[in-house]
């Protein structure tokens, strides 16, 4: 995955790297880069538009706000080489989908706005009654893998599969890497 800076796919970190050495390579070479980078680009771009809500990603699966921040994050680092103000707008756009502009009108970023998330599910959170200020929690499940969404799931809307339950892991959990994607994302594009 050309675009992945996830734990389990880092294509998009490599690419990263290799952009930034651009000047350095012959042309074949940097003609493959930059073909490999507006490949990644354009497969958000073209399926960000078509989403209605700017949602990065066709389905909706567990920790799907993570993967979203991962999109955001790419985008962000082919901004911070670029400086290009389309990539930087392009790459908020998701971000405004994780802060509330999307169908639920919820920002899934606990303590952030209006409407958030109450009810984390976070083992050590829930057994000192606290509340994590700051914590993306993962956000719609259309699978809904967990015994609260599946009693609850109504997949003929997947954007609408999330449930601001404790006992909802599949869409209610936080995960160091979805928090640290977001984080990053908005160093970089905010600078």
């Amino acid at each position: 995955d050309y675009k992945g800076t996830s734990w389990r796919e880092v294509g998009g970190y490599g690419l990263y790297f290799l952009l930034a050495m651009i000047d350095y390579m012959d042309d074949d070479d940097a003609a493959l880069v930059q073909e490999k980078v507006n490949s990644a680009y354009s497969l958000i771009v073209s399926t960000l538009v078509n989403s209605g809500y700017s949602y990065p990603l066709d389905s909706y699966a567990w920790g799907s706000n993570g993967e979203a921040a991962n999109c955001a994050l790419f985008l962000a680092l082919i901004y911070d080489l670029s400086g290009n103000d389309t990539v930087q707008e392009i790459a908020m756009e998701v971000v405004h989908y994780l802060l509330g502009r999307n169908s639920l009108n919820i920002t899934y970023v606990i303590g952030y706005g209006t409407n958030y998330p109450s009810t984390l599910h976070h083992r050590m959170a829930i057994a000192n009654n606290a509340t994590l200020i700051g914590t993306l929690v993962g956000g719609p499940d259309q699978y809904c893998e967990d015994t609260v969404s599946a009693q609850y799931c109504d997949t003929t809307y997947p954007a609408k599969t999330y449930y601001d339950d404790a006992n909802s892991y599949s869409t209610n959990e936080t995960a160091i890497y979805f928090n640290s994607a977001l984080l990053a994302s908005l160093a970089l594009l905010t600078q």
